[in-house]
């Protein structure tokens, strides 16, 4: 045996914790369940989901390694990983509203349409992702790695990404209105006719960042290297 209902009271678990093992694994979690990609991918559907770093934390389950694994269209809100490898993943319209998945590995991930509001992704790396029409309203990805990431159409709006490296990303037509850009590193970014209105992008740097036609209502450059040339070629509603 792994963890039982007893590992779970004895570690101070919440009832609902306690409910939800119950409902599910009613036998608990035994040695003798391969943990493959198989297993992690049925544990990380389970409504279990949501606990899954704090199991991890006690050592009652491995880290999770999980690249190239299939997860389109599932609904995993709530989903709590930490440092997990999730390099690969295939998550087109998944649900992760909600989810918890701080210093995560999702380089490379394809995850058009992904539904991420409200999920705290802070210091997590995706690298090279597609995130094309994602909706990462009032998400956490602050000092998140999002170097030559796909972000077109996608809505920010509200999003927290200070600090965030954003360089060569593709940002065209994206809602960052209201985002917090604040020393995040936006140079050779495409921010082509993205709503940059009401953001703040105070000491970011934006060298080489291709601006035309973006909204800058009420956007604040403070401190940034914004220059001229790029001020200009801007919308100005």
């Amino acid at each position: 045996m792994i963890l039982s209902i007893e590992d779970l009271r004895e570690n101070l678990a919440c009832q609902e914790a306690i409910d939800e093992f119950l409902d599910h694994c009613p036998s608990g979690i035994t040695a003798d369940i391969e943990w493959n990609a198989a297993a992690q991918a049925m544990l990380v559907a389970s409504p279990l989901r949501k606990y899954i770093d704090w199991l991890q934390f006690n050592g009652f389950i491995p880290t999770f390694l999980m690249s190239n694994v299939d997860m389109r269209w599932m609904d995993l809100s709530e989903l709590a990983l930490f440092s997990t490898i999730l390099d690969h993943a295939k998550m087109e319209g998944a649900n992760l509203r909600g989810a918890s998945l701080c210093n995560c590995h999702l380089a490379g991930i394809n995850a058009p349409g992904v539904n991420m509001y409200e999920a705290d992704v802070c210091k997590s790396v995706f690298t090279g992702s597609v995130l094309r029409g994602a909706d990462l309203r009032h998400a956490d990805l602050s000092y998140a790695n999002l170097m030559d990431a796909d972000l077109r159409d996608a809505d920010l709006s509200y999003a927290n990404l200070m600090g965030a490296d954003l360089s060569y990303a593709d940002l065209r037509q994206a809602d960052l209105s209201y985002a917090n850009l604040r020393q995040a590193d936006l140079s050779y970014a495409d921010l082509q006719q993205a709503d940059l209105s009401y953001a703040k992008l105070r000491q970011a740097d934006l060298s080489y960042a291709d601006l035309t036609g973006a909204c800058s209502r009420y956007t604040s450059f403070r401190g940034s290297n914004v220059t001229k040339k790029q001020l200009e070629s801007m919308y100005h509603a």
